[in-house]
């Protein structure tokens, strides 16, 4: 894994588990970290609906709240918010019997709830809670795992931001989150890996970008965003979510400069690879499904029906 060679770590992980299986059965505790590995491998390889069952198999045997945060997140991207947050709350319960609810365990954790908020528009939950997290790690002195918690509060605070329509203050979360990854990055990449400080830049300058649409300043958002997928897709690899979610960005960039050619291919590719990774329910296959519709409806073009799919919410995503 550390040296990127997902396929080959992902092959030994099957091999590791099919003997753990055998020897010592499905409720083993080796066996179980056996599948929480696997698991791990292939969320790296953007394969979340494998990961998801893995981990489901495993809880089924101990409920451990790593187990649980894992799986709840991936039940968020797979657009399953009400398991989520089960699981979440579940995970917070199990830590509170364990550890102080002000600890830094307790409170690393509770980055995971604002992405859930901000998915079913509960925005004032959100908001309530980010700003308690950014005054918690601020107050922090300063240290590896406290800064990284705190940049993700910081990307965190931009995606609630761009849903507040508030683009200028999200993009200078964005710019913080960016900045301090940057500062991080050396640090980063001797503790796991330089895909890992990589792919953390690159989705921070993402979320700057999208503020830079939002401020109306889609030129700069385009060389933001460019620079972004270059980054994550180095990080990932092309077919990864995470690397379709940025391209999806950049074809927005690129609709917003009337250059539909370049924005086609981009727009219609990531909502093709993010459907076939996640759902079609997940918050990011949905806004990525909107970008697509907003492309067709700026060349006043008719939108394909199939993109016309009941939301979440009991409307259309147009």
């Amino acid at each position: 894994v550390d040296a990127g060679d997902l396929d080959q770590a992902a092959s030994a992980s099957r091999e590791a588990l099919s003997i753990l299986e055998e020897a010592f059965g499905e409720r083993n505790r080796n066996t179980i970290q056996g599948m929480r590995n696997l698991a791990r491998v292939l969320e790296r390889k953007g394969d979340i609906r494998g990961s998801a069952a893995l981990l489901a198999r495993a809880i089924e045997h101990d409920r451990h709240p790593r187990h649980l945060s894992y799986l709840g997140f991936q039940e968020f991207l797979l657009g399953n918010p009400s398991v989520a947050e089960e699981l979440y709350r579940e995970m917070v319960a199990a830590y509170a019997k364990r550890v102080p609810l002000d600890s830094l365990r307790m409170m690393g954790e509770m980055v995971l709830f604002p992405w859930l908020f901000l998915s079913e528009g509960r925005v004032d939950e959100a908001d309530s809670l980010l700003r308690g997290l950014q005054a918690y790690w601020e107050a922090r002195p300063a240290g590896f795992a406290s800064e990284m918690r705190l940049g993700q509060v910081y990307r965190g605070m931009a995606s609630l931001r761009i849903a507040q329509d508030m683009p200028f203050e999200a993009g200078e979360f964005a710019r913080r989150s960016e900045d301090l990854y940057q500062r991080l990055a050396p640090d980063i990449t001797r503790r796991v890996g330089d895909h890992v400080a990589t792919r953390l830049v690159g989705l921070s300058m993402a979320a700057r970008a999208e503020a830079l649409l939002l401020q109306g300043d889609a030129a700069r958002a385009e060389r933001l965003a460019e620079r972004a997928d270059s980054l994550v897709s180095s990080a990932t690899g092309d077919h990864h979510w995470r690397s379709a979610e940025v391209r999806s960005i950049l074809g927005e960039a690129l609709v917003d400069r009337g250059r539909y050619d370049q924005a086609t291919s981009l727009l219609t590719s990531s909502y093709r690879t993010l459907h076939e990774s996640l759902s079609d329910k997940s918050p990011i296959t949905r806004r990525a499904r909107q970008r697509l519709i907003h492309f067709y409806e700026a060349q006043d073009r008719a939108v394909p029906d199939s993109l016309l799919v009941e939301s979440d919410t009991g409307g259309s995503d147009r």
